[in-house]
């Protein structure tokens, strides 16, 4: 997103929840440029790369402190770690450290967001929860570069097609369409992924076999280095200020997402 469509998200932001900040206070000249990297993922940031939860939040970021100004960058999975180690962005947002960030010196934020990847199919005549119980012959429908339990966190596509049959596509959305259109046994999708899209497509409620069971739980965060222009308690306090103005449950709401505490 270039700056000048970041401030004006802020602005819409402002205007929305009657934030009183100036324009002149929003200038982002006067602040920090913090770079925030995410990759699509709707619903943190969709597949236009000009909505989503994500960016809604950085715009609230913007909009209760004069200090730094968040501005997103589109960064694809598979190069998380090397947008980092070559400062391309200063921080990445809805990621944990334990997914491959071993070689970096990360440190976590408060959790944004607690989830769990659960296991979907077609419901169907006497298809219930035992069909999850081995499905490792069937068709999974996956995303690329994303950690499953199931499949031992490897992400290494070819290792992974000579264990199982798979179709490997970009986001859990497309995931959950392969389910749909029947060109996938078994999906994985993340509870956050799942809900934002029963709320766009509730006719789907009734068609879909969710797993009881879980592949993993985890919290998605801000990740920065250590020694990055920003640090970690400033990006706790910022979120813990926009919390308390009652800013952020709306924007969890309108993307079916579950608000952990911000301690305040």
């Amino acid at each position: 997103m270039s700056l000048v469509k970041s401030i004006l998200v802020t602005l819409c932001i402002v205007v929305m929840f009657n934030i009183p900040v100036s324009f002149a206070e929003n200038n982002s000249s006067t602040r920090i440029e913090v770079i925030v990297g995410m990759g699509v993922r709707p619903p943190f940031l969709n597949l236009s790369e000009k909505s989503g939860a994500g960016i809604e939040i950085l715009a609230v970021m913007n909009a209760v402190q004069q200090q730094f100004f968040f501005v997103h960058k589109e960064v694809p999975s598979k190069r998380r770690v090397q947008a980092i180690d070559e400062a391309w962005v200063d921080t990445i947002m809805w990621d944990n450290a334990a997914w491959g960030w071993q070689t970096l010196d990360m440190v976590s934020s408060t959790p944004l967001v607690n989830s769990k990847d659960v296991y979907i199919a077609l419901k169907q005549e006497n298809r219930g929860q035992n069909f999850f119980d081995d499905f490792s012959t069937e068709k999974i429908a996956m995303v690329n570069g994303f950690h499953y339990k199931f499949a031992n966190f490897e992400t290494d596509i070819k290792k992974l097609k000579q264990r199982f049959s798979l179709s490997v596509v970009r986001t859990e959305e497309a995931v959950l369409k392969m389910i749909l259109a029947e060109r996938a046994e078994v999906g994985v999708v993340s509870e956050t992924a799942l809900n934002w899209f029963l709320i766009r497509y509730p006719q789907h409620r009734s068609t879909i076999l969710v797993s009881e069971k879980y592949d993993t739980a985890y919290s998605r965060n801000f990740l920065l280095p250590s020694n990055g222009i920003i640090n970690i308690e400033d990006i706790n306090n910022i979120l813990k200020v926009a919390d308390s103005k009652g800013l952020l449950a709306p924007i969890y709401n309108k993307y079916g997402l579950k608000k952990p505490p911000f301690p305040h």
